[in-house]
């Protein structure tokens, strides 16, 4: 019975070691992007090529910690990626991206994982890219997944809804999307018809399918008529919101709809 103990010990210490090598690694890219932040608040003539080196050591970081028992600095990097990609250029924004890479530091030195049920609440504390146009109505704290290849639409969607006053987290596919969704539990969920890797019906079907995510409201964003064969059998808490000239105007109209801009939230029991 001794030699599975031992053998168990040695696997015990064999990852305690990875963790440790990866929160080393992990503090030392955190103060390699302090060094970047400190060249972006000067702002320089070549501020985009730090821009590319502090997105670089956001993804490695990401990519990593999932990997090393930490899924919750995945999550925060992930964010600091949604804000970066929002905010286009580091003009005023240096505080909030250091406010980012303090909270993954913070985790790495404790060495200990967040309970997941407290990621909602951790990400509800992170800073949100701030636009020019302020919102006729205060929203209420809100969290809103958005399911979009990332390009030029994606952006434009994202700052329209973050403009509102919500937390937008972005997934590139549909089975990001799935995992984000059960780690941050949004408020609303939309998605484009095309993903990489599903479609956005096929999105939406999964996400009612369970049990955490199922009265999320879901608005599949689109250039097909609504009884497109696509966009058969898709879950009574989906909607279409259509791609065309008034499609800003709809989908402020399913905002106020789904409660997401009064003092509560009919769907808050999803939580």
């Amino acid at each position: 019975m001794s030699a599975p103990a031992d053998q168990q010990e040695k696997i015990r210490a064999i990852l305690a070691r990875l963790s440790a090598e990866f929160r080393d690694d992990c503090r030392e890219k955190i103060d390699e992007c302090g060094d970047i932040l400190q060249r972006l608040s000067e702002q320089h003539d070549n501020w985009r090529e730090d821009m590319i080196e502090l997105q670089r050591r956001i993804h490695n970081i990401k990519g990593s910690a999932g990997s090393f028992g930490f899924p919750a600095i995945t999550l925060i990097a992930h964010k600091l990626e949604d804000y970066l990609e929002a905010a286009e250029s580091p003009a005023g924004h240096t505080h909030d991206i250091q406010v980012f890479l303090d909270v993954i530091r913070d985790i790495a030195d404790r060495g200990i994982n967040p309970p997941e049920e407290e990621y909602p609440a951790l990400l509800r504390t992170l800073p949100r890219p701030r636009h020019g146009f302020v919102p006729v109505q205060r929203a209420r704290e809100v969290h809103v997944l958005l399911a979009m290849p990332k390009d030029v639409q994606r952006r434009i969607v994202q700052k329209e809804l973050a403009s509102c006053g919500f937390d937008v987290t972005c997934a590139d596919t549909g089975v990001a999307a799935i995992g984000l969704a059960l780690a941050t539990r949004p408020d609303a969920v939309f998605a484009s018809l095309v993903l990489a890797d599903m479609s956005g019906a096929d999105l939406a079907g999964a996400l009612a399918a369970i049990g955490a995510t199922w009265k999320c409201p879901f608005a599949l964003l689109t250039t097909v008529a609504a009884d497109a064969p696509e966009l058969a059998g898709l879950p009574p808490q989906a909607c279409v919101i259509a791609k065309n000239e008034r499609f800003m105007e709809t989908l402020t109209e399913r905002l106020i709809e789904w409660g997401l801009f009064g003092p509560r939230s009919p769907m808050g029991a999803h939580h």
